[in-house]
């Protein structure tokens, strides 16, 4: 039986642009730059390559001369670039000058879009892979004027602010896209014939049946919300296998969840910080540690601090009971004990009740 220790505090998944020493029309990074974060202007609208999301972007700038300049100049727009880096223009930037940007947004790769007329053209306007003209979907700008520009710096790299909300000209629904190769792995034919879906977390339908030969299904979805689903399938054998999968859903975006490997066997999670004694004090505090017994491979698993959640597994799926022993810091029983259940099911973490 291995034991995993699950820290207190769960580790947050974030996502940043990330920031590139090279601007998009120039390399050097010394000189007068006035550069786009795609962070400034996401908002709710993430970087992504799921369908849906925003893939890349162009920026177009604008100068002025001064606060009372009334005719902006338009600098070349840069090439298509990824959503995950800055966008900077450092041709024709003075130092001084006042610079907005309009930005366009597409759910399509960088890679594939062109400027009209080629790469060096400056044209804003994008063909898509099949040589015609592609229409931004999203769009925004960064300061609409003199007062909300920002000044550029001579030798120094400044970002345009005052960005507004992304507007999105065609607006595609939340879903969770559900494969049978991304639940059941490349050939899930010669897995099962059929699988069946649950939702443990998120808001989704009570329970799904897909043949293993079905097109992708699309399940509408919370937008930003997590969702851990658990599959299902019996083999050939009559074995019953089974996986979690888990997503984090962004707004307009198809999400394709991220799944275990199938499993005949399931997992249980063990927390006894909230035990107390009769007296009210807690039978596993903090520099104390406890330990399954009784359990298949419990001699085995290392005591675990009280403090901290442990996992175990591989556990055969049905009811299964544990007794829990707890231990002072020195390793010496302190008395305490617990029973601890848990209805484990293949591929699936549960949660063990203890009393």
């Amino acid at each position: 039986m291995r034991t995993l220790l699950v820290p207190l505090a769960a580790a947050t998944l974030l996502t940043a642009a990330c920031a590139s020493d090279s601007g998009i029309l120039g390399g050097d990074a010394s000189a007068t730059e006035v550069a786009v974060d795609p962070a400034s202007f996401l908002g709710d609208v993430s970087c992504s390559g799921n369908p849906g999301g925003l893939a890349s972007f162009v920026v177009t700038l604008r100068a002025f001369d001064d606060a009372n300049d009334t005719t902006p100049f338009m600098l070349p727009s840069s090439l298509a670039t990824p959503c995950s880096l800055l966008a900077g223009q450092q041709a024709l930037v003075v130092a001084g000058a006042l610079y907005v940007a309009e930005i366009d947004g597409y759910d399509f790769a960088a890679s594939s879009l062109t400027p009209f007329g080629g790469p060096s053209s400056g044209s804003r306007q994008m063909l898509g892979a099949d040589g015609k003209l592609l229409p931004a979907r999203w769009k925004t700008a960064c300061g609409t004027g003199p007062a909300t520009a920002t000044k550029a710096v001579a030798h120094e790299r400044v970002f345009v602010g005052n960005c507004g909300a992304l507007t999105d000209s065609s607006p595609t629904a939340t879903t969770l896209r559900l494969s049978p190769e991304a639940l059941l792995g490349a050939d899930p034919c010669a897995v099962a014939s059929t699988m069946t879906i649950a939702s443990v977390v998120g808001e989704f339908p009570d329970l799904l049946e897909l043949a293993c030969a079905a097109a992708p299904l699309e399940v509408p979805a919370t937008p930003h919300a997590n969702y851990r689903l658990h599959v299902t399938a019996t083999d050939a054998d009559g074995t019953e296998l089974g996986t979690e999968c888990t997503a984090l859903t962004h707004l307009g975006e198809a999400v394709t969840p991220t799944c275990d490997a199938l499993s005949p066997h399931g997992r249980v999670r063990f927390d006894l910080r909230e035990l107390e004694t009769d007296g009210g004090e807690a039978r596993c505090p903090s520099g104390h540690y406890f330990k399954l017994v009784g359990a298949e491979d419990a001699a085995d698993a290392p005591p675990v601090p009280c403090e901290s959640v442990a996992i175990e597994a591989p556990i055969a799926p049905g009811i299964r009971t544990f007794s829990v022993l707890m231990y002072d810091g020195l390793g010496q029983p302190t008395g305490a004990s617990a029973t601890c259940a848990a209805d484990v099911e293949p591929g699936l973490l549960v949660d063990a009740l203890c009393l």
